[in-house]
């Protein structure tokens, strides 16, 4: 069956090759091969007590062994990782509920509403998005940018985004009254592999975007708010990412 082709637009070509090495032996081809135009002369000279002299010639097929290891491309890899994680539940919230309690990262495949909270030079820490209302739709990007996105009960969410969410979007904003999980991914420049400006124009706090995510879900110990004693949150180390 032909499967759907994926354009990813970001992808961790490192940690997918980890985590797929540590699943997966290397595939070794063994290749036995023949061939008559490599026949040799073989001669052998004996003498038999100085009575009998024989000369024996013949012809020896030679035989190659060759081995080689058969690569697999990094879309494969990724493909492969990704049936391998998908479950029946394709909401991100829906599958950290379902794993409660874990105190260890899982792996996943899931999908999730994430709002544009963070535009950052990874070495300065300078915020490029300083407010909700600076409509920055022209970003310098380089290797060095992170973008931060969030989703569920975060404080930015809650304060900021949950009015941008239009009738179009998956979620309403009682989804972010109710979950008590909270998301936070980061993504390198360096490893988007489709212009962000592709998705979006408006690169502005609070800009929305549903997204595929296959990753890892790490528990955080990190609170928004003193007083937060319910809401559980989570960072998100995505390898790959999609619409």
């Amino acid at each position: 069956m032909v499967k759907d082709a994926i354009v990813f637009i970001y992808r961790d070509d490192y940690c997918i090759e980890t985590l797929y090495n540590q699943i997966y032996d290397e595939v070794v081809e063994t290749i036995l091969s023949s061939s008559d135009k490599s026949e040799i002369d073989a001669s052998i000279n004996a003498g038999f007590l100085k009575i009998v002299n024989a000369e024996t010639s013949g012809k020896i097929n030679n035989i190659n062994t060759e081995q080689r290891k058969i690569v697999t491309s990094i879309d494969r890899k990724t493909r492969i990782l990704l049936d391998l994680y998908k479950t029946d539940s394709m909401l991100i919230d829906d599958i950290i509920n379902a794993s409660l309690p874990f105190k260890e990262s899982i792996y996943f495949v899931g999908m999730a509403s994430f709002f544009l909270t963070k535009i950052y030079d990874n070495k300065t820490g300078e915020s490029i998005l300083p407010n909700v209302q600076q409509n920055t739709s022209y970003v310098s990007l380089n290797e060095n940018t992170m973008i931060e996105l969030e989703a569920g009960n975060t404080d930015l969410v809650k304060k900021y985004c949950v009015n941008y969410v239009d009738s179009k979007d998956y979620f309403d904003a009682d989804f972010y009254k109710e979950t008590k999980n909270a998301l936070r991914i980061n993504m390198s420049n360096a490893k988007i592999k489709k212009n962000i400006r592709h998705i979006t124009h408006d690169m502005k706090l609070g800009k929305h975007f549903n997204f595929y995510v296959f990753g890892e879900i790490i528990p955080s110990a990190r609170k928004d708010r003193k007083t937060d004693n319910d809401t559980r949150y989570f960072i998100i180390n995505p390898f790959a990412i999609w619409q």
